[in-house]
This record gives C-alpha cells, sequence and structure tokens, in this order.
C-alpha cells in the first residue's frame, strides 16, 4: 500500500471520498512542482536578460549585479524546493505495511 493511500485510509472516508482526496494530494503537489518550474525559468529569463544589460553604456553595474545575485539565488532555491517536492512525492509514493489496528496517523 503507498503511504499516501495509508494515510488516507487511517481517517474515515467513504471510498469515493478516498479516492477524490488521494487526488486533491496529488494535484496540489503537481501544481507546487509547476509553480517551482515557472518560477525558476522567470529567475533565469531576468538573470539573462540582466547579463545583456552589461552591455549597456550607461548601466549601474552595482544595482544589476545585485539583481543578477537575487536571480542566481531565486534559481538555487527553486533548484533545492523541486527537489525536496520530489523527496516529499516519492515519501508518499512509498509502500508501508500496516496491521489492521494499526494507523499511519497514530489513531
Amino acid at each position: 500500500m503507498k503511504k499516501l493511500q495509508a494515510i488516507l485510509k487511517g481517517r474515515i472516508f467513504a471510498d469515493m471520498m478516498f479516492e477524490l482526496r488521494e487526488k486533491q494530494v496529488k494535484t496540489a503537489l503537481t501544481v507546487a512542482k509547476n509553480d517551482i518550474e515557472e518560477q525558476e525559468a522567470e529567475a533565469t529569463i531576468k538573470y539573462e536578460e540582466l547579463c545583456k544589460k552589461l552591455g549597456d553604456k550607461e548601466v549601474d553595474y552595482k544595482s544589476t549585479f545585485n539583481e543578477m545575485l537575487k536571480c542566481k539565488e531565486n534559481i538555487r532555491k527553486s533548484q533545492e524546493t523541486r527537489i525536496a517536492l520530489k523527496e516529499i512525492e516519492d515519501d508518499m509514493n512509498s509502500d508501508v505495511q500496516l496491521d489492521k489496528e494499526d494507523s499511519i496517523n497514530g489513531e
């Protein structure tokens, strides 16, 4: 049994509600992954635009470099978050063994 299924089965749901709740959790995880990918893409695009800006005659280098640093920081945070979300997804999809009396929720 998958861990996510075991967590949800620990709650008192009708079978249909169980499946809907499982779908909701999986959809929320997918949305979170998509949001992170979008944030990383936006930061990467902005970083590349700032690189091009360095060639302008009247560029404020200090300000531009500070913005570039923020972009790089956002890219790194996005990458770390994407890895963490993958670990969460893998954890929720891991197999678990439960006795009838046991519950993943400690009930």
